[in-house]
């Protein structure tokens, strides 16, 4: 009907049965939330540019905070990558980014940053030159084994991996990567030599402002993969709602409110 708003047009079509089926198994086990209202925000969380934070779903949705952030996060667990899907390959950019805290300390310098998670930021280049693929992943430090262990999670093996010269790279060759570093003094050198992966993270920082005004370090991951989730998909955005409603039914065990708040 003329007017309707989206969450009236999911939730007030008429149900099947008098009770309301269950909610995707990935997003189980609590079946006390409507299906209809399930569906309405994987919906929105797929199909909208700006997703929605838990505040303006629940909104939508007609239910508390609480739910709507419970819900919002089955989703978004949902959306994790699994070990081995979607590698980058070819000619990737590693770099590592710091996420979180509100002003720089007095001895933050380089790659100390008290205070701040580090963020190994893998983007893939296409024929062209552009940005293909991009993963973001925290990880406990700049150290080699930390680089080394982000790198073999989101880079196929065989794959030419552009970095700078920090020491914390020079595991990649023995990890089967073909590793091209080079000291980058200047800015407009980091712009030359790793032209896409700072984009992608100032582009999650943005993003993450702009909807949720920052979020907490427990929870960064499960932020770092909805965003990559929607970048990759961004060719196929009619289609991510199909697709993220399959990964909801069949991406394994029910994440439970310990798994999601690490409780």
């Amino acid at each position: 009907m003329p007017g309707t708003s989206a969450a009236a047009a999911f939730t007030s079509a008429p149900a099947a049965t008098s009770r309301a089926p269950s909610p995707p198994a990935r997003c189980s086990p609590s079946a006390r939330t409507d299906l209809r209202k399930w569906f309405l925000a994987i919906w929105l969380l797929a199909s909208t540019k700006k997703a929605p934070s838990a505040a303006e779903l629940a909104r939508q949705l007609g239910v508390t905070r609480k739910t709507a952030w419970l819900v919002r996060r089955k989703i978004i667990e949902a959306m994790a990558r699994g070990e081995g899907e979607l590698l980058l390959r070819g000619i990737v950019e590693l770099d590592e980014g710091y996420v979180g805290g509100r002003h720089a300390a007095p001895q933050s310098r380089g790659r100390r940053q008290p205070g701040k998670t580090v963020v190994a930021m893998a983007a893939e280049h296409t024929q062209g030159g552009g940005l293909g693929g991009a993963h973001l992943r925290v990880a406990a430090n700049a150290g080699a084994k930390s680089l080394s262990a982000a790198a073999q999670a989101t880079i196929a093996p065989g794959s030419v991996v552009q970095t700078d010269g920090w020491a914390g790279y020079v595991g990649l060759e023995g990890a089967g990567y073909a590793h091209l570093p080079r000291e980058l003094p200047t800015g407009a050198d980091v712009d030359e030599w790793l032209p896409w992966s700072h984009i992608v993270l100032s582009n999650f920082k943005r993003w993450t402002l702009d909807v949720f005004h920052g979020v907490s370090p427990r929870h960064l991951q499960a932020y770092l993969d909805e965003f990559c989730y929607r970048l990759n998909r961004r060719g196929k955005r009619e289609d991510i709602f199909r697709r993220l409603l399959n990964r909801c039914v069949l991406y394994g065990t029910p994440a439970t409110y310990a798994l999601l708040t690490g409780t």
